[in-house]
């Protein structure tokens, strides 16, 4: 059976655009050894971004409010959140 591991080191930033839209920075990394996870999807809000090398990825814009986030990796069990602007 092959090792699986879980993404569940992930970083949010939460950067305000206007008064009531902002945008979130995701960074996301290897649980063991924090090494970045390229290619990570990471859907929320209706939008989706993939991480770059450095394992981040930016989703937006979005409205103030409650979002449910779900970040998908190859050979990696997705990780499901929620995040309030």
């Amino acid at each position: 059976m092959p090792d699986i591991q879980i993404v569940a080191n992930i970083d949010v930033l939460i950067e305000m655009i206007s008064a009531t839209v902002r945008q979130v920075t995701f960074t996301v990394v290897r649980k063991t050894g924090a090494t970045p996870l390229p290619g990570a999807s990471i859907s929320m809000g209706g939008l989706t971004a993939v991480t770059g090398d450095d394992g981040k990825a930016v989703v937006g814009p979005l409205e103030t409010g409650t979002y449910t986030y779900t970040v998908t990796c190859p050979t990696f069990l997705d990780v499901t959140g929620e995040l309030s602007l």
